[in-house]
């Protein structure tokens, strides 16, 4: 039997869920832009081609491996759990 201290709970939950997709949906194309532009380029620049420079003194094949650890590593840590 649902309670009306239950109902409030619902509704309340709603409410915050609603105003959360509303807050979210009105920055929608500057989180698009941010995550899906930016941030990867920026990545990529900076463990790609700034540390290849700094730590191998621009030795390209060692930087491709270290900056493809960088990547996957944090992918699998999901897995593992």
């Amino acid at each position: 039997m649902v309670t009306s201290k239950q109902l409030l709970t619902a509704r309340i939950f709603l409410q915050f869920l609603y105003r959360d997709i509303y807050v979210h949906s009105q920055h929608f194309f500057t989180h698009f832009v941010n995550y899906s532009l930016l941030y990867p380029t920026m990545y990529m620049f900076c463990f790609a081609y700034l540390q290849t420079k700094i730590y191998f003194h621009g030795d390209t094949r060692i930087g491709a491996i270290v900056f493809a650890g960088t990547c996957l590593v944090p992918l699998d840590i999901p897995d593992q759990l």
